[in-house]
């Protein structure tokens, strides 16, 4: 019973794809640099009275934005083996068990999502510090932006080893992500037309339980609807749904028919 829970890291897998995958570091922290700190740094060169707090913020929503992208397009990446015959006879050869192979490369996503943000995050930040905005609203913020990331990530990998090819996993992980909301906002609907002049406000708090994306957000510029007060309470929150759809993903993997 122990063994379900122990997890089985590969450090030599686990370096070979961190090490394949540099372009993808490299390009990603680029773009976090360039829609971040660069930006904040050209807007004061320009007017060196620019409102701090607004290209703060703006670079805060670009680099989430990014990081939103990157939860989305890794797992994608790295698993796009499980689609190619050839590949997959390749991959499952090697002296690794299929769930350690699969528990090794989902690290290797949260790593390559992690590695870029947080120069961005950490650049960007540090230098548009206020006394309104500490260091610690910094590291409370991005850390809770990345657990609330890896929940994401979570989502779009349960998608991919559920389907045949990586662009219907794709799609249905974009399903399954906005699926709650979506629901959500549909059952508001249908109580407002069945029940004439129920008119329900929308909770914002509830939106912020069931939709990731919409609580990455809300974390870092909207603290009045939150879930908790709590920055890391809210990670910690869509952290937990992380492992548990991680963990879910693994047992569809090892079980997964492979043609």
């Amino acid at each position: 019973m122990a063994n379900i829970f122990r997890l089985r890291i590969n450090g030599d897998y686990l370096r070979f794809i961190v090490k394949r995958n540099r372009r993808f570091i490299f390009l990603m922290s680029v773009a976090m640099l360039t829609v971040f700190p660069v930006l904040y740094l050209t807007a004061l060169a320009i007017n060196p009275y620019t409102n701090i707090d607004g290209i703060r913020m703006l670079g805060q929503i670009l680099n989430l934005i990014l990081l939103i992208l990157s939860a989305f397009l890794l797992p994608v990446l790295l698993l796009s083996y499980m689609n190619k015959k050839k590949d997959l006879d390749v991959y499952h050869a090697l002296p690794i068990k299929q769930s350690d192979l699969f528990i090794t490369t989902v690290l290797a996503s949260i790593i390559l999502v992690t590695i870029p943000f947080v120069i961005g995050w950490f650049v960007g930040n540090s230098l548009s510090l206020t006394y309104d905005f500490t260091w610690v609203m910094m590291l409370e913020n991005g850390l809770s932006s990345l657990l609330i990331a890896y929940s994401i990530s979570s989502i779009v990998t349960l998608a991919l080893v559920h389907v045949g090819n990586s662009l219907d996993g794709l799609l249905y992980a974009i399903l399954l992500n906005t699926l709650s909301i979506i629901a959500y906002l549909s059952y508001n609907l249908f109580r407002a037309i069945i029940f004439l002049g129920f008119n329900q406000v929308v909770s914002y708090r509830i939106i912020g339980l069931l939709f990731p994306i919409w609580s990455l957000f809300e974390n870092n510029l909207e603290s009045s609807s939150r879930l908790f007060e709590s920055n890391l309470l809210n990670g910690v929150y869509w952290l937990i749904w992380a492992l548990i759809l991680y963990s879910l993903s693994r047992v569809v993997y090892i079980n997964r028919k492979h043609e």
